[in-house]
């Protein structure tokens, strides 16, 4: 559809103003020709008997969506441009907030050390062998070689304690061993003494017989007694250092079996302090991204960006102006004019109206049916009505074709106040009066 020239506030003109009059003559040779015109095309087109013409704009039902922030700040980032197609939730610009960026950073990064080395310790809990630590956090302000520097100096002291922990299991199973390889040898020197003591005591029997029959001397029997007792005390002894070695190689396998239970419970409270300061951290840092989410301007609906406020970085958003405007994807046509207010008085919701859009190609103008669907209350001061004025939002009616209306296109609104009784003439004259200089306008 041709577009027309843009008249004051940014209404399109739905008529050719005319030239200056000459005189009151001139006045009503105009205004009866426009009545006699009148009277065939409200009878062609239907239009409501008590008609009212007022210049409007096609907007979006309830308006496009102001997007605000309540405190304000410096702009870090815009990433959209005027006209813009977004998506509902789209990330449309950003503000500035550096104490609060570096804190959650700082945070962030705590966070990523107690998650790591609660990983750490539940693994060595585990005795694991090996680590499987936290990924590496998504975060503006925290880098990844910093993030990189902490998960190795975790998966360091994890490897340390691996090392340090089979050191300690090596020792202790040494140690028993070579305890055991005692006890296996005294048993063994036991046992030959043992087989000894059994030969000499055999022979001293048979001496101490020869003895009694004089066949033998005392001092033999004596010198196989006193061998006997020998052998007697180094069974003793071999038995008491074999026990000594098996106490060893338990004493071994106790110390380590105590030195695990006291790691254990050394991690189990090392495990309760990092569950604690991880959970204290995350509420932190949940709390301190909030803030952050709430720097963000996104977008509330599927539209296109009218508006646009923001130059870029560095710029100013003061507390609650609209930064830009989001126009939704599905906003529902209608057409918004200014309604002087003698005309408020008898308009209401519910009447018939016409909206009237620009002669297209073939030099015939679009009416599409309505009806009055809002009337605001004092809205506004409009200095060619010399009053203030009411926004009168009109929408077509269910089973008309809107399809031709967009938003910020012109259009006419023919309405029928009720109790108007004004009659087609006087409609027309009204209209007449519009073409003059009239008081009824779009809304600035």
């Amino acid at each position: 559809m041709p577009r027309r020239p843009v008249g004051a506030h940014g209404a399109v003109p739905m008529r050719a103003e005319p030239p200056a009059l000459a005189g009151p003559l001139l006045a009503g040779g105009l205004a009866l020709a426009l009545m006699g015109a009148g009277a065939a095309l409200w009878s062609a087109v239907a239009a409501p008997q008590h008609a009212v013409v007022l210049q409007g704009q096609v907007v979006p039902a309830g308006g496009a969506w102001p997007l605000q922030h309540p405190r304000g700040g410096n702009v870090a980032a815009v990433l959209v441009a005027e006209g813009a197609q977004v998506a509902a939730g789209a990330l449309l610009a950003r503000l500035a907030d550096p104490a609060l960026e570096a804190e959650a950073a700082a945070v962030a990064l705590r966070l990523l050390r107690a998650e790591a080395r609660l990983a750490r310790l539940r693994a060595e809990a585990a005795g694991a062998d090996t680590l499987e630590l936290p990924a590496k956090r998504s975060f503006s302000n925290v880098s990844r070689s910093a993030q990189h520097h902490i998960l190795q100096q975790e998966r360091a002291a994890f490897d340390a304690g691996v090392a340090r922990r089979a050191a300690q299991r090596h020792r202790v199973a040494e140690d028993a061993a070579a305890a055991l390889r005692i006890a296996g040898a005294l048993a063994r020197q036991a046992e030959a003494a043992g087989e000894q003591a059994g030969l000499i005591a055999a022979e001293l029997a048979d001496q101490e017989r020869l003895l009694g029959a004089g066949l033998t001397q005392a001092p033999r029997v004596n010198a196989l007694r006193r061998e006997a007792a020998r052998l007697r005390g180094t069974i003793a002894e071999a038995d008491a250092a074999r026990e000594r070695a098996l106490a060893a190689a338990a004493s071994a396998r106790q110390e380590h079996d105590l030195m695990h239970a006291a790691e254990q419970e050394r991690l189990r409270i090392d495990l309760a302090e990092q569950s604690a300061l991880r959970d204290e951290l995350a509420a932190r840092l949940a709390s301190l991204e909030d803030r952050l989410e709430a720097l963000e301007l996104r977008s509330p609906a599927s539209g296109i960006v009218q508006r646009l406020a923001l130059t870029g970085p560095g710029a100013v958003l003061p507390p609650a102006v609209a930064a830009m405007h989001i126009l939704p994807d599905d906003a529902v046509p209608v057409v918004a004019a200014a309604l002087p207010p003698g005309l408020a008085e008898t308009t209401r919701p519910g009447n018939d109206a016409m909206i009237v859009l620009a002669p297209g190609p073939g030099g015939v103008a679009r009416r599409i049916p309505a009806r009055v669907i809002a009337i605001s209350p004092e809205h506004g001061a409009a200095p060619e009505m010399g009053a203030r004025y009411h926004r009168v939002e009109v929408a077509p009616l269910p089973d008309a074709d809107a399809a031709s209306l967009w938003p910020g296109m012109p259009a006419e609104v023919w309405l029928n106040p009720e109790g108007g009784g004004h009659g087609a003439l006087a409609a027309l004259a009204g209209a007449v009066a519009r073409a003059l200089g009239g008081q009824a306008g779009p809304v600035p």
